[in-house]
C-alpha cells in the first residue's frame, strides 16, 4: 500500500501479494517521472488506496489509471491526490506516513433530495457509526473496510462504505471517520447519495448497490414513526479557492453530483 522513492516507509504488517508489487511498479514509474519534471532530487513519498471489496484486476486498472494521469497532468506539482470510485492515489515532497491528514477533503453529492430527511439522517448516523466501529476495530495493517445495506423502506435501501488506510491504528481510523461523518449533514443532508474523500479515509452512501454485497439481507429499518419534513439544508459557502496541493475526483454519479471541497 505505501511506496516511497530513497527511503523506506513504516511496515504495517504483511503486505498485500495482490498489490504490493503493482504499487512498486505503478507508483515508483509515475513517481519516478514526476521527480524528473519538478527536477528535485528529495526522495517523493506514495500512497494507494483500493476499495475494499475491488478485485485484484479492478485494482490494478484503476492504479494504472490513477498513475498515469498523475504522471501526466501533475507533472510539475510537489504534492496531489486524485480519487476514484475504486481506488486513490496521492504523493508528496514531504514525509506523510506518521500524519492523519484531514485536509484537503472533497464532498460529492447526488442532486436529488430523499423525503423524511430527519427519518433518513437518524438511519444514516445509526448505520455510519456502525461502520466506523466496525472498520476501525481491526488490527493495523487489516483491510479497514467496512459495509452495510439497511432498509430505509420497503422499496428503499441505503447502501453505504467507510474505510481506512491499513496503516491507521483504531483510534485514530474511527477519529478519522467520524470526521467525514460529521461533514455529511453539512453538506448532504437529505441527499439520496454523496461521498466524503479525504487523503486518507472515506464515506459514501447511495440508494443503489456499488460494492460487492456481502450479506443478502439489510437491517429491517428501525420503527420509527415518520416526522415532518425539516426546513431546507443551509447552502454550503463558497468553497471554491483550492489549497496549493493539486485535487482531482473522477466519480461516476447515477444522476447528477456536486463537487464541493473542505479546506478547513
Amino acid at each position: 500500500m505505501l511506496s516511497v522513492l530513497g527511503r523506506t516507509p513504516p511496515s504495517y504488517g504483511a503486505p498485500d501479494p495482490a498489490t504490493s508489487s503493482l504499487t512498486s511498479s505503478l507508483s515508483s514509474n509515475a513517481i519516478s517521472k514526476l521527480q524528473t519534471f519538478v527536477n528535485i532530487s528529495d526522495p517523493i513519498y506514495a500512497l494507494h488506496l483500493c476499495r475494499g471489496d475491488v478485485s485484484t484486476e479492478v485494482c490494478r486498472d484503476c492504479l494504472a489509471t490513477a498513475a498515469k494521469f498523475l504522471a501526466k497532468e501533475c507533472s510539475r506539482e510537489l504534492v496531489a491526490v486524485i480519487w476514484y470510485g475504486e481506488c486513490m492515489m496521492r504523493y508528496s515532497n514531504a514525509y506523510f506516513f506518521s500524519t492523519v491528514d484531514k485536509v484537503p477533503s472533497v464532498c460529492t453529492y447526488n442532486t436529488q433530495n430523499i423525503a423524511e430527511h430527519e427519518r433518513f439522517n437518524q438511519l444514516l448516523g445509526t448505520i455510519m457509526n456502525d461502520l466506523a466501529n466496525q472498520a476501525s476495530e481491526v488490527p493495523a495493517g487489516s483491510n479497514k473496510f467496512g459495509t452495510k445495506e439497511a432498509n430505509f423502506s420497503e422499496l428503499q435501501t441505503i447502501y453505504s462504505v467507510v474505510q481506512c488506510t491499513p496503516d491507521l491504528n483504531t483510534t485514530d481510523c474511527k477519529r478519522c471517520l467520524g470526521t467525514a461523518m460529521d461533514n455529511l449533514p453539512w453538506c448532504c443532508a437529505g441527499k439520496r447519495g454523496a461521498n466524503v474523500l479525504l487523503p486518507r479515509f472515506y464515506v459514501r452512501y447511495e440508494m443503489y448497490p456499488f460494492y460487492k454485497i456481502i450479506n443478502a439481507a439489510p437491517t429491517p429499518a428501525p420503527g420509527l414513526p415518520p416526522l415532518p419534513l425539516p426546513l431546507p439544508p443551509r447552502e454550503p459557502e463558497d468553497k471554491s479557492q483550492l489549497p496549493t496541493v493539486s485535487i482531482f475526483s473522477i466519480v461516476a454519479p447515477i444522476v447528477a453530483s456536486v463537487m464541493l471541497f473542505f479546506l478547513a
